[in-house]
């Protein structure tokens, strides 16, 4: 199958939330849970991100101090329609195909098909909707069925060790096993989930056996099932901390045992999303965001909101840097921010290197932590693309419209 890169939203849905309360931003962040240097700070730390004036392309030569593109060679019968996540994992690459093939594929760190390690289908260890996967504490793999209300666990080897079905009637659009616990956090928003305790709420924790323990974000219950699309990942793990953020809204969130806090907020120089914005739009709009079936046009109807914004989409970190993927008045564009400073280095449509590797990078997707490496994929198509006149790469590389080619970039220190 000839893959498409697809960067429309699904027809998957997340359902969308009020704000939380106020009180919950005048948090202090537990410090020794946050780990690093902007976790230092008490209350919310912000990012700023320059967005009045966004190139096409910037050239971030100076940050990078390698660049490495592996191929990933599929087989007949388990090829990859779209590239929803991917996950680095024991040296190895777990591509979880949530739009077309519905599977998780394990290859080798060379990029050589290994084997499938989960798929949708009737079989006595295979999913109905499989909906997220993450890399425990970086060391095994989960993945989570939202139909099912059934976790996977698969052991280093990345065959399945357990499965565990929960007893509540919820489902989550994303799932996470929260760092250095045997619990899990589950993000719904808006989704028809029933009230814990005579409340609802847009997060819910669940312990070991998939049992609510506690609920977060709480709603009015009079908007539950108002449907906003969600985006391809709203969890981080940061050494032993859980990054989160929800969707349209500009805070990131530390996950601790039983309650998620603001840590960290991304200001927009244009465009900003106001703070009360998606409870108004949720107000105004409850009746119309529930009408079901859902078709292209009510998609499309129910992002119009946002468009004239800019909101974050996308979280990546390490020790020095903090990459963002935004959209903003309908375009994507990308951030590099200095955490020191607290402010963006580069922000520009694409990021290039034009002095040794001569290359223009894919927006990044993944972190890996034990290469410290940041990771985007183009396919075979648009390989050529993204390789400027005297890059090594074109001749190393005979691009195959059937692969993808990952992108790992290391940055300076």
């Amino acid at each position: 199958m000839v893959m498409k890169k697809i960067f429309l939203l699904t027809a998957f849905l997340c359902f969308v939330f009020v704000s939380c309360n106020q009180q919950n931003r005048n948090k202090a962040v537990d410090q020794g849970a946050l780990n690093g240097n902007v976790e230092k700070e008490s209350g919310i730390v912000q990012y700023k991100v320059d967005n009045s004036r966004v190139p096409d392309i910037a050239d971030i030569s100076d940050l990078v101090a390698d660049v490495t593109i592996i191929p990933l060679v599929e087989e007949p019968g388990n090829n990859i329609g779209d590239v929803w996540k991917i996950i680095v994992l024991n040296n190895h690459y777990v591509v979880f195909d949530f739009v077309q093939s519905h599977k998780i594929l394990l290859f080798s760190g060379e990029g050589k098909y290994i084997k499938t390690i989960l798929k949708t289908g009737k079989g006595p260890n295979e999913t109905i909707t499989l909906t997220d996967c993450w890399a425990a504490d970086f060391k095994e793999l989960e993945a989570y069925d939202r139909t099912l209300r059934q976790t996977y666990t698969f052991d280093t080897l990345f065959n399945l060790k357990r499965k565990i079905k929960g007893d509540e009637a919820s489902s989550y659009s994303s799932f996470c096993r929260i760092p250095k616990t045997k619990n899990y956090l589950g993000y719904s928003g808006y989704d028809y989930n029933p009230a814990f305790n005579d409340t609802c709420s847009q997060v819910a924790f669940l312990n070991e056996n998939m049992t609510i323990i506690n609920t977060d974000l709480h709603i009015d219950c009079k908007f539950n099932g108002a449907g906003i699309q969600i985006f391809r990942n709203q969890f981080f793990q940061y050494k032993d901390s859980l990054r989160f953020f929800k969707t349209y809204d500009n805070y990131i969130y530390h996950v601790s045992y039983n309650a998620v806090i603001p840590f960290a907020k991304i200001s927009y120089t244009e465009n900003e999303i106001p703070e009360d914005f998606l409870s108004q739009t949720i107000s105004e709009n409850v009746d119309r965001l529930k009408q079901m079936p859902l078709t292209r046009e009510a998609i499309n109807d129910r992002v119009k909101p946002f468009e004239k914004y800019a909101y974050l989409q996308g979280w990546l970190e390490n020790k020095n840097f903090i990459h963002l993927t935004s959209m903003d008045l309908e375009k994507w564009h990308s951030s590099i921010i200095d955490k020191a400073s607290r402010r963006d280095i580069y922000t520009a449509k694409k990021f290039s290197e034009t002095q040794k590797y001569k290359v223009i990078f894919p927006r990044f997707v993944c972190y890996d932590p034990v290469s410290d490496s940041f990771i985007g994929y183009v396919n075979g198509f648009t390989l050529k693309d993204h390789l400027l006149p005297g890059s090594k790469f074109l001749e190393e590389i005979k691009p195959d419209p059937a692969s993808i080619y990952l992108f790992k970039v290391k940055l300076n220190k």
